[in-house]
């Protein structure tokens, strides 16, 4: 599928595949993984392709430094609940769901947030929530410019980044927004010099 590398669709259901390294073969007693992604929605599938990758990253780093037992990639896949747990390892998802879980939120709203969030996380990597900055926002926004993406597009991105933002500022999850001051658009000048 274009720009996801990864992530396949067999019938109507989503996968991750992608090719063992060498040096794991062995381990893993497989050359490719090819697993379920257990959902036929896409945004779904995205978000759990973030979480697997990020997994996988952890646990190849860990092999190629201590040999260890193999990873039980189950619980990866399954889709989080909308409640977080108080224990859980805040991260940028996190607060995507606690946003959505404060009132009802119209589908394509949902849709359009999870965008904005896969793609923040695509420019900048996985970060915390008390990691995001203003640059990365910035970086964000230059990259959007830079794949094509129109003004308008970049400015309701930043708009539902910065919603989801205070609200989690308001309620103690981060330290500030991010979005804060970002110049969505440069400013236009006429002709005349005024």
């Amino acid at each position: 599928m274009p720009g996801h590398t990864n992530l396949v669709r067999r019938g109507a259901t989503y996968y991750f595949r992608a090719r063992v390294s060498e040096d794991l073969q062995q381990h893993y007693q497989r050359r490719e993984f090819f697993l379920s992604l257990k959902t036929r929605d896409r945004l779904q599938a995205e978000e759990a392709l973030i979480r697997l990758k990020a997994r996988l990253l952890d646990d190849f780093t860990a092999l190629r430094g201590v040999a260890q037992a193999a990873p039980d990639l189950s619980p990866l896949i399954a889709r989080p609940s909308l409640s977080v747990p108080a224990s859980a390892k805040v991260s940028l998802w996190s607060l995507v769901e606690y946003w959505t879980n404060q009132t009802e939120r119209r589908p394509r709203t949902l849709m359009e947030v999870n965008t904005a969030f896969k793609r923040l996380i695509e420019c900048n990597g996985e970060l915390s929530p008390a990691e995001v900055e203003k640059r990365h926002i910035v970086t964000f926004k230059d990259w959007m410019l830079a794949q094509g993406r129109s003004a308008a597009t970049v400015k309701k991105s930043i708009g539902l980044l910065s919603a989801v933002f205070e609200l989690a500022v308001a309620n103690d999850k981060m330290p500030a927004n991010p979005t804060k001051g970002i110049r969505r658009r440069p400013p236009v000048f006429s002709s005349s010099g005024l």
